[in-house]
């Protein structure tokens, strides 16, 4: 079967950008005659038939895009208001605007917003494995991202997710650590229910877990609350064993807190400790250390979606969508369940997943800056 044209054909074949062939077929946006008529010309000569998604453009779509974000318990809101005004920023650019949806009702509420028809497609955030929203998506045929993976693949149209390997980021920071000469971590992770059942932050701990058994190095797990009474408390008890020589922190855990708390012992990271954080950020950090720790890429994570979902709704993935599961979903279907659960380490079709970069600060001991 002949793989039918895209909007991305067509803009090739008229030298113009995708987002314009977009504009020629919504009429959101004023387009020059010359190079509408272009567009037109290109369309005609490839045989393009608009996917539904940029026929229904014309039929004066919302051309608005829901997120989804639930508010809980522990959330990192810095975090989560720094990619809501990227991820609006990103679609201005497609001449989408972005509607937020913080209902906190699982699979119900996400229905129930469906029903509404406000929205021409939606970004997942905060996603949890085997999310129950996953099934709802699927029935409404709603184009769908999930930032974060919902659970094993392989996934196909109208649903995509894309994440950081948060597995592969907490086998380096217990690498990183043992390559510094760690005896012994303390790994920090958060005691919220509701922070633990997200699928980036169980990949994080499952990874760390699993490969400091493989090292051989032993482990001391706590969990902590975001409170700073709190955080000093555990502090204390976790340098009161004075075995402890190394720190990782997971997801949501404040290293600026933590590294703070340490100084306050008398205790100074890259000195008398190691620390490794699983994210840091030195434009809003409140501490006096350049923190090691991993660059998660929200700009490109967020980019990345957002070219997705809108690739999606103007129509260039209906040959994914006529062609079925591509070769390496073949091999997501045949791995086993607990494969999938513990990380997911394989090809699957309809999931990206960007690599973390470790950035090196000055929180490890003896260790290679660069």
């Amino acid at each position: 079967m002949a793989r039918q044209p895209t909007s991305r054909d067509v803009a090739k074949l008229a030298g113009v950008s995708q987002t314009t062939v977009s504009y020629v077929m919504s009429g959101r946006r004023a387009v020059s005659p010359e190079t509408e008529k272009r567009v037109q010309i290109a369309m005609k000569e490839l045989g393009y038939q608009p996917h539904a998604g940029a026929r229904s453009l014309r039929s004066r779509k919302s051309r608005v895009l829901g997120v989804v974000v639930p508010y809980h318990e522990g959330a990192d809101a810095a975090a989560q208001h720094y990619m809501l005004i990227t991820l609006a920023q990103l679609l201005r650019e497609h001449d989408f605007d972005l509607l937020l949806i913080t209902a906190d009702e699982g699979a119900a509420g996400l229905r129930r917003v469906m029903q509404t028809a406000l929205c021409d497609g939606l970004f997942i955030m905060e996603v949890r494995f085997n999310d129950a929203r996953l099934g709802v998506v699927a029935e409404s045929k709603i184009p769908t991202v999930f930032i974060g993976t919902p659970g094993s693949g392989p996934f196909h149209a109208p649903i995509q997710s894309i994440d950081v390997d948060y597995y592969e980021a907490g086998r380096a920071a217990v690498h990183r650590l043992r390559d510094a000469g760690a005896r012994n971590i303390a790994f920090v992770h958060s005691a919220s229910p509701d922070v633990q059942s997200l699928n980036f932050v169980s990949q994080f701990r499952q990874a760390v877990v699993d490969t400091a058994g493989e090292s051989g190095i032993p482990l001391l797990s706590r969990t902590c609350g975001t409170g700073i009474r709190e955080i000093r408390k555990l502090v204390g008890q976790i340098a009161g064993d004075n075995r402890i020589d190394s720190y990782i922190l997971g997801p949501t855990i404040s290293a600026d807190d933590w590294c703070n708390a340490l100084i306050d012992l008398g205790i100074r990271p890259g000195r008398d400790v190691s620390l490794v954080a699983s994210g840091w950020s030195a434009e809003r950090a409140h501490c006096l250390f350049d923190v090691d720790h991993f660059d998660t890429r929200p700009d490109e994570l967020l980019r990345r979606a957002v070219e997705m979902l809108v690739a999606h709704i103007d129509g260039d993935l209906q040959e994914d969508a006529e062609a079925g599961a591509a070769p390496e979903a073949v091999a997501a279907e045949a791995a086993t369940a607990a494969d999938s659960e513990a990380k997911i380490r394989r090809p699957v079709h309809g999931l990206t997943l960007l690599d973390p970069i470790f950035v090196p600060g000055n929180t490890v001991v003896g260790a290679d800056r660069s």
